[in-house]
């Protein structure tokens, strides 16, 4: 396991480690395919919350590579998506970024 911030998702903890450079690529990609998503009256849309499903899983993918995109819609919810997101994005770097996302949070 590497260390990083411990958060609490649903009933579950997880470590989120330092994402590697691979993973910090794929994170930016998906931070710009994000805010290219239209807003729809500040709910998130279906494509909105898949990328952000798709942010989680990479950041959490070093220490739970066996973690799928189906277990992490079970867990996250509209009251933990928004620390998830910014620990992911402060692990690699990102969470300034983040923060011109229009999510609608």
């Amino acid at each position: 396991m590497i260390e990083g911030e411990v958060l609490k998702i649903g009933e579950q903890e997880f470590t989120v480690p330092a994402i590697n450079f691979k993973g910090v690529k794929k994170i930016e990609k998906l931070l710009k395919k994000l805010m290219e998503i239209p807003a729809v009256g500040g709910i998130l849309t279906v494509d909105q919350i898949d990328v952000m499903t798709e942010i989680v899983l990479v950041g959490l993918s070093r220490n739970y590579p066996d973690l799928t995109k189906q277990q992490l819609e079970e867990i996250l919810d509209m009251n933990n998506i928004q620390t998830v997101i910014e620990a992911i994005t402060g692990q690699a770097g990102l969470k300034k970024r983040l923060q011109a996302v229009p999510t609608g949070l």
